[in-house]
């Protein structure tokens, strides 16, 4: 799977001007939002001997000291978490020409803690090299929520994982796996996966049924892609750990995720880039030495995988809105003071994803189990017209979910409502609690996107209140 780069113009890092690098707390309209009146507090964490994590939190708007928390990562990997909280979900957005900072009606902080974290590595204003290992990634991550929450206690209570986009979802599943045993440490009390992959086997043969369903192919490319899906998923199967516990086998998840991509995307792109006119031999030509040389990047001029509606440029005629970009804004030298930060910063690091990408080849179902079996909340979420982490295999990978209760099995008997909230449909949803006390949710967003706030975001606003509230089961 490729990364989401957010496609905003003019994403060129400005140069930065050098700043004391520490903590700042700005008490109601803070650099962040202005408009905000939660309490805005940003810094860096010693996560190891050689990284600093860097990571903004932002209180809720009505009673931070008893609402929920939530912790969100951004996809990529390599996306910094500042690019949403400006873009998505905090109580801001950056205007479209980058000038400023707008209110969000919609945002997550109304009812909830926000905590944004920067990781892995360079990451965002992260410092420090990349990390060498999944292993060694989960443990700063650990370091960095045990520090903050012990610099904040008062964060620490009701809090959630939240996955945002792609490969993040990997992260935070093994993340729970790690914080479970930690209960008194870390009050984990769910998570929420958005356009995730975890059941990679499963998403990617999603994305064949979605081509056929879609007509995106002919039929005989279609008939190519069942025989090539068929080997991508015998090699996902052989990107695992040598024992229970263990690292997956980078070379091995290599070469499940190029294959796939080849595999699920590549003919997709490949067709629809046929009939806007370049010769196809041409393009595959290009685009397989792009891949090779690590540079290669989707062209959503022709095939947006992110929405297989929509083309760059008219992404209006189905979102409700776009923001700017905020490049021009964190690297203002008025903003990074204010930041306690001394560094270029740049939506999506590359370096970050390169190492990192071959992973979301790694099925992460096992996590997934354990979480349910700790009698936690997972809730699911995908937008039908999101093509890369489609819910054809999300919801084919939560109908495989073993654990001690059959979860999955249980979940196949039941079907499918529409939920609404006062902006009108939402979408449909399965939802389920099981004897243990856990509870499962799969909301399958009508008309979204791979980042479906950007369709639905009043709708997503309170379906994630409910989530956190308990409210949807």
């Amino acid at each position: 799977v490729i990364a989401r780069v957010p496609q905003s113009p003019g994403r060129d890092t400005l140069s930065t001007h050098n700043s004391t690098a520490k903590t700042k707390n700005l008490q109601n309209g803070g650099v962040l939002c202005p408009h905000s009146v939660g309490r805005q507090t940003f810094g860096y964490s010693q996560v190891s001997s050689k990284n600093k994590y860097f990571y903004a939190i932002i209180e809720a708007d009505e009673n931070p000291s008893t609402a929920p928390t939530f912790i969100h990562l951004a996809g990529g990997p390599g996306i910094s978490a500042m690019d949403p909280l400006l873009v998505l979900n905090g109580p801001c957005l950056i205007q479209k020409d980058g000038g400023g900072l707008d209110a969000n009606p919609y945002s997550w902080t109304r009812k909830a803690n926000g905590i944004w974290i920067d990781a892995p590595g360079t990451t965002g204003f992260s410092l420090g090299p990349i990390e060498t290992t999944l292993a060694e990634y989960m443990n700063d991550l650990f370091n960095l929520l045990l520090d903050v929450f012990r610099k904040y206690p008062h964060l620490n209570h009701n809090v959630h994982l939240v996955g945002f986009s792609s490969y993040s979802s990997t992260a935070v599943l093994l993340a729970s796996k790690i914080i479970l045993p930690f209960k008194s440490a870390i009050d984990l009390k769910g998570v929420m996966i958005v356009s995730a992959m975890v059941g990679p086997s499963y998403v990617y043969q999603g994305c064949l049924q979605m081509a056929k369903d879609k007509k995106l192919v002919s039929q005989t490319v279609l008939k190519k892609m069942t025989t090539d899906i068929k080997s991508c998923v015998n090699l996902v199967a052989k990107c695992k750990p040598a024992k229970p516990g263990g690292e997956p086998g980078p070379a091995a998840c290599s070469a499940a995720q190029d294959a796939c991509d080849t595999a699920a995307i590549l003919p997709v792109f490949m067709m629809l880039c046929t009939f806007a006119g370049p010769p196809v031999n041409e393009l595959v030509d290009s685009v397989r030495r792009k891949k090779e040389s690590k540079t290669f990047e989707w062209d959503l001029t022709l095939f947006n995988a992110y929405d297989i509606r929509v083309r760059a440029g008219n992404e209006a005629k189905y979102y409700r809105f776009l923001p700017g970009n905020p490049t021009d804004f964190y690297n203002s030298k008025d903003v990074q003071t204010k930041l306690g930060v001394s560094k270029a910063w740049k939506p999506l690091d590359k370096e970050v994803l390169a190492h990192f990408i071959k992973y979301a080849a790694f099925d992460v179902t096992f996590a997934v189990n354990q979480v349910l079996d700790a009698g936690l909340k997972v809730m699911v979420v995908s937008g039908d017209s999101d093509f890369i982490t489609n819910g054809i295999g999300a919801l084919n990978w939560m109908l495989s979910l073993k654990g001690t209760k059959s979860y999955g099995e249980k979940l196949k008997a039941v079907r499918p409502v529409p939920i609404s909230y006062a902006d009108g449909p939402l979408g449909n949803i399965r939802r389920l609690v099981y004897s243990n006390g856990a509870k499962i949710a799969f909301l399958n967003v009508t008309g979204g996107c791979h980042d479906m706030i950007f369709n639905q975001p009043s709708g997503m606003q309170q379906a994630f209140q409910d989530y956190l509230a308990g409210k949807l089961w």
